[in-house]
């Protein structure tokens, strides 16, 4: 029988630490958008191609959209390993820290395998018959409708959650909020209106800025989202233990 006591590692997790992860954001997209641009000025250099596709911030299945996966799943991981802080404690919101975790992960889901896309498509394949129905043109692309309904539907279950945050908790969550949607609804609505002919993208130049604004903000606002996931841990005492046995 082994008398001695539990032995406890504690791991102390700190809000700086999403530096590094803001740092290698802003390291992809300064690539996607230096080889994507070095691609048609030199389109005699073919290996440039290699590391375009690569680095492509409009492209999937590379080294953004799999960074930008990455970046939910640690968010996903600190509301996991809040929400069993919470169920020790007996506390009242352990179902909605599991929600948020839950979205989190749907979220790196759809990172790596455009799950919005496909249901957009779907959407507009239900209601092609129906023409006044039909979201797939105008100003909004139609997975743009269901985000905005899942959004709300968020919110809605949420909002007593979001309102017992700390003030500073609160303010964080809604400015890393912002700053994602900015990207991922807001400037991808300048793609929108070009594809539908209500405003159009003159040059690539134009575009390949555009798209770098677009997931230069998505990871700035998952960033963001980190840093109030690891601000909220240090300032609720949320401790971390790795539990084991000598």
């Amino acid at each position: 029988m082994n008398n001695n006591p539990k032995e406890y590692n504690a791991l102390r997790l700190r809000p700086r630490y999403a530096l590094l992860f803001a740092g290698l954001a802003l390291i992809l997209s300064f690539l996607g958008v230096a080889f994507v641009t070095a691609t048609r000025r030199l389109p005699e250099l073919a290996f440039l191609e290699v590391f375009a596709d690569l680095f492509d911030l409009n492209g999937e299945a590379n080294a953004p959209s799999w960074y930008s996966s990455l970046l939910w799943l640690i968010a996903a991981t600190l509301a996991f390993l809040i929400s069993q802080s919470e169920r020790i404690k007996q506390g009242k919101f352990i179902w909605n820290w599991g929600m948020f975790c839950a979205a989190c992960i749907f979220l790196s889901a759809d990172e790596a395998m455009m799950i919005h896309e496909r249901i957009g498509d779907a959407i507009s394949k239900i209601f092609k018959k129906w023409e006044f129905l039909r979201m797939d043109r105008g100003w909004l692309y139609s997975w743009m409708y269901w985000g905005i309904g899942f959004l709300s539907a968020f919110l809605f279950l949420n909002y007593k959650f979001l309102l017992a945050l700390p003030r500073r908790t609160l303010y964080l969550l809604c400015t890393s909020g912002a700053i994602f949607l900015s990207g991922a609804i807001g400037v991808e609505l300048f793609s929108a209106w070009n594809e539908h002919g209500i405003r159009t993208i003159n040059s690539m130049k134009e575009f390949t800025l555009l798209i770098a604004a677009e997931k230069t903000l998505e990871m700035a606002g998952v960033v963001a989202l980190i840093y109030t996931l690891l601000d909220y841990i240090c300032r609720s005492k949320v401790e971390i233990v790795i539990e084991g046995r000598s």
